[in-house]
């Protein structure tokens, strides 16, 4: 079990293991940043396993999330809670690697060597597995549109001819980034999702069909330019507060369209 003392050890070792590291690097800040949020939110620390690499074959879906730690950690603790060591984090493209298709000779296809894993009940683990595991979805945030630029690893390992799917598409990037749009697909098919209210502006997509009005959970208010007036937001934002569905709340979670 990793402690205080050992943190700056196994940092160092992560940097390593990735070759050629920018200084700060971007891995190690990650890591220190992981143990830290997961130290607030009252959750076992990271246990390191690599001295004893896992052996153990997962003959079930390998989801891995190829991210840095906001847009990582509520996908890695809920898909594991739902799915226990089906969704690995890596915390840098050279975690994992490209090898030929097995079923496509073109085409190559993604396999994990080392990455952060977890248990039902979010305990977290440090891993290498001594047989790479088969990459069965990638969801890439390692790119210049995900990160502003200022990482972008995942582009090259996720460049053309790969018969992994992966979820690098700039559509599918602005559907996911959209939490109304998202949200209000939750509450169509019935999955569990937060009270919502979202404010949206008519832009130059048409994702707006899919907001949902059909549900109790779920308010899309449409602005124009005259809408803008700071009192008639307010005053939607007031209705929504004291609206009999936030008794049993305590905090309200405020978010920008894409954050």
């Amino acid at each position: 079990m990793m402690t205080a003392q050992s943190a700056t050890r196994d940092n160092l070792t992560i940097q390593a293991c990735l070759g050629q590291c920018t200084d700060p690097c971007p891995v190690q800040e990650q890591f220190q940043l992981f143990q830290t949020v997961f130290n607030q939110l009252k959750l076992p620390p990271i246990v390191d396993r690599r001295e004893h690499p896992r052996s153990d074959a997962h003959r079930g879906i390998t989801i891995v999330v190829l991210a840095e730690l906001v847009e990582a950690v509520n996908v890695f603790l809920e898909g594991n809670r739902q799915c226990p060591g089906g969704v690995l984090l890596a915390m840098s493209a050279g975690w994992m690697s490209r090898r030929p298709s097995p079923d496509h000779p073109d085409l190559d296809t993604l396999y994990i060597h080392q990455a952060m894993t977890a248990d039902r009940g979010g305990q977290t683990y440090l891993d290498v597995f001594s047989h790479p595991r088969r990459v069965s979805y990638l969801v890439n945030h390692l790119t210049g549109f995900t990160t502003e630029f200022r990482r972008t690893e995942g582009e090259e390992l996720a460049a053309f001819g790969l018969d992994t799917p992966t979820s690098s598409s700039l559509l599918l990037n602005r559907r996911a980034d959209d939490k109304l749009l998202t949200t209000s697909m939750c509450a169509t098919v019935g999955v569990a999702h937060p009270i919502t209210v979202g404010f949206w502006l008519p832009g130059d997509h048409n994702l707006h069909q899919h907001y949902s009005n059909n549900y109790p959970t779920v308010t899309a208010v449409k602005l124009t330019s005259r809408d803008l007036d700071i009192r008639h937001v307010e005053a939607k934002v007031r209705e929504f507060l004291t609206s009999g569905m936030l008794a049993d709340y305590e905090k309200v979670f405020i978010s920008l369209f894409g954050v």
